[in-house]
């Protein structure tokens, strides 16, 4: 491709290009969202997820103090970072 003598019209006319393209691929978005039987976006958790939070919550409530100690050690191990607060 040869160069554009005008730099400046050549960066304008892509960067409105690209604008054109984004509202469109919103507008097409936001149009199947709320289109007719449409669900829309989801909201909170359903099925396997509020399965699977509740479990985690009840995990954690059955956590006696040193062992939820432990856990959130090995946790932050796993990542390379240590506890804050007292070690042992």
């Amino acid at each position: 491709m040869a160069r554009p003598r005008n730099h400046a019209k050549h960066v304008s006319n892509a960067v409105a290009d690209l604008l054109h393209s984004v509202t469109a691929l919103v507008d097409a978005v936001s149009a199947t969202l709320h289109a007719p039987g449409s669900k829309g976006p989801a909201r909170g958790t359903t099925g396997k997820g509020a399965k699977l939070r509740s479990s985690l919550k009840a995990y954690w409530a059955n956590l006696t103090g040193p062992a939820r100690e432990e856990r959130v050690r090995k946790m932050l191990a796993g990542r390379g970072l240590k506890p804050k607060g007292k070690t042992r």
